[in-house]
């Protein structure tokens, strides 16, 4: 009967070096300090900056709870008839306002407005998040040179209203947090019709409805296309 034997090798398997599987390693070690250093970033900002963002939010809701259609309704401007109700005088201050209420807005100009100013507008609950996502990373680039806000039309109510024009972090969160506020108070109409009754169309123009008496001496509904895109332009 013959011996049968086993070999066993007592020298280690020395391993092959993989520089890929290495890399993945590294890159997997320096996203996950990375992930850790933001978190303490982070940290360190909600400390620093949550109280200041608290009252920034209180502010906002304080503001809209008192706030009402008639803050949006500027003095307008007195006209004088004669006896055959024929427009022989115009009184006014520095602005020129003829309100517009929303019912007579022509679709036409709420369809130029928003294509025009804010596509979202339907659709949004005050801010388009990724229209102020852009504008942010714009301001990173270039702070000095900046050409696009990512303002909504609610928040260009907040801003022409209730808020100073200077371009700062600060003025523009307050802008948001009241724009929130705002579109849970007033409707789209409401909101729609609060803006285009308050823009500023120069030589003391406020308010689309005295632009169109302004620049073509008519009203509203009777704009013509061409006449209701040089004014929304």
């Amino acid at each position: 009967m013959s011996d049968c034997g086993v070999i066993i090798s007592s020298g280690r398997k020395k391993r092959r070096f993989r520089p890929f599987k290495f890399l993945v390693k590294c890159i997997s070690l320096v996203m996950f300090l990375g992930i850790v250093a933001a978190l303490i970033f982070a940290y360190h900002l909600y400390k620093e900056y949550s109280p200041v963002v608290k009252g920034y939010y209180e502010d906002a809701i304080d503001l809209v709870r008192k706030s009402s259609s008639k803050d949006f309704r500027a003095e307008q401007t007195s006209y004088i008839y004669d006896s055959s109700k024929k427009q022989i005088a115009k009184l006014k201050l520095d602005r020129d306002i003829s309100y517009v209420s929303f019912e007579d807005i022509p679709q036409r100009v709420i369809d130029a407005v928003i294509s025009i100013e804010d596509k979202r507008f339907w659709e949004h609950e005050g801010v388009d998040w990724l229209a102020t996502a852009k504008a942010g990373v714009m301001y990173l680039q270039d702070s000095s040179d900046i050409k696009r806000g990512g303002s909504t039309i609610t928040q260009q109510v907040v801003k022409n209203q209730y808020l100073s024009f200077e371009k700062s972090i600060e003025r523009k969160l307050k802008e948001i947090l009241i724009a929130l506020q705002m579109e849970k108070k007033y409707t789209k109409k409401q909101i729609l019709e609060f803006y285009l009754n308050n823009i500023n169309y120069s030589n003391g123009y406020y308010g689309i409805g005295a632009a169109a008496k302004g620049y073509f001496n008519k009203s509203l509904k009777d704009l013509s296309l061409e006449e209701i895109a040089f004014l929304t332009a």
